[in-house]
C-alpha cells in the first residue's frame, strides 16, 4: 500500500490467533454437543440414572451450548471491531463456560473417561482464549 498525501493507514489491533481459536472452538463445540448428547442417551438407557438428575444434566448441556454460541459470537465480534467491553463480556462468559465444563467433566452423576477428556479439551480452548483476549485488550488499550 502506498503512503503519502490523501492516504489513510490503519494498523489492526485485533488478534488473528484469537480469531482462529474462536473459529476452531466453534467447530469443536458442535462436535462436543453431538458427542455429549450421544453419551447422555447411552447413559440414560444403560445406567440407573436418578430421574430428576438426568433431566437437569440434559438441560445443562443445552444451556451450556447456548452460552457457548453467545460467548463465541461476542468474542469474535469484540476482536474484529476491537471493542474492549465486548472482549470483557467474552471473558466473563468464559468463566461461566468453564464452570459448566467442570460440572460436566467431574461433578455429574456418571462421568465417563471420554467426557472427562472432551471437557479438559474445552477448558484448554477457553483458557487459551482468555489469555489471548487479555493480551489483545491490553494491545487495544495501549494504542
Amino acid at each position: 500500500m502506498k503512503s503519502g498525501p490523501g492516504t489513510i493507514e490503519y494498523l489492526s489491533r485485533s488478534s488473528l490467533a484469537l480469531q482462529l481459536l474462536i473459529f476452531f472452538n466453534g467447530v469443536y463445540q458442535i462436535l462436543f454437543f453431538l458427542g455429549t448428547l450421544g453419551l447422555f442417551t447411552w447413559k440414560a438407557v444403560t445406567l440407573p440414572y436418578p430421574d430428576t438428575k438426568l433431566g437437569l444434566e440434559f438441560f445443562l448441556v443445552f444451556a451450556y451450548e447456548f452460552l457457548e454460541a453467545i460467548r463465541l459470537f461476542t468474542g469474535s465480534r469484540g476482536n474484529k471491531i476491537e471493542h474492549i467491553p465486548s472482549l470483557l463480556a467474552f471473558i466473563v462468559l468464559s468463566l461461566f463456560g468453564m464452570l459448566a465444563n467442570i460440572y460436566l467433566g467431574w461433578l455429574q452423576v456418571y462421568v465417563l473417561r471420554i467426557e472427562f477428556i472432551i471437557n479438559i479439551i474445552a477448558i484448554v480452548f477457553v483458557g487459551l482464549e482468555v489469555v489471548i483476549t487479555i493480551i489483545t485488550m491490553i494491545r487495544i488499550a495501549l494504542s
